[in-house]
């Protein structure tokens, strides 16, 4: 899993942690976030939902979550965005 301690990078841009065999869910945390504008993360093995919070980023330019074990929608602001 991601470790709490990267959630806690404010300024944080780019979060590229793509093919790291990482599983457990994403954090709601993400979502305070707030400077990100690319997130890569696919080729992992994240379960369960989407974060709600990942609507909040609203710089979020690219989000790659494929290749993992997700489950549900992602939420319209995500792709609002």
């Amino acid at each position: 899993s991601i470790p709490d301690s990267i959630y806690g990078l404010k300024k944080l841009k780019v979060l590229d942690l793509n093919d790291n065999n990482l599983s457990g869910s994403l954090s709601e945390s993400i979502g305070n976030m707030a400077m990100l504008v690319f997130v890569q993360l696919q080729g992992n093995n994240f379960t369960g939902s989407v974060p709600l919070n990942l609507g909040k980023l609203e710089n979020l330019e690219t989000l790659m979550i494929e290749n993992n074990n997700f489950n549900g929608a992602i939420v319209q602001e995500v792709c609002d965005n």
